[in-house]
């Protein structure tokens, strides 16, 4: 999942079939397939103002399965 499409369609491209992609803010709406066990976040939660970051992790443990987890690369 990305808001932008052209992150989007560059994933597809190298990824092929074997992942399904989305372009959507997850702060707005929920993507596809939710809930997960994994959520993966590489490098988008730093970039958030300190008073954005709340809710962003409060998206982010609504969208995981219970147990699930949440790995973040900042």
């Amino acid at each position: 999942v990305d808001i932008a499409p052209l992150a989007i369609e560059a994933a597809r491209k190298k990824a092929g079939k074997k992942c399904e992609f989305a372009a959507v803010d997850f702060l707005e709406k929920d993507p596809p397939r939710a809930p997960y066990d994994l959520v993966v976040d590489r490098g988008c939660f730093h970039c958030f103002e300190e008073a954005d970051r709340a809710r962003f992790a409060a998206r982010v443990a609504a969208l995981l399965a219970p147990g699930g987890q949440w790995l973040s690369l900042i």
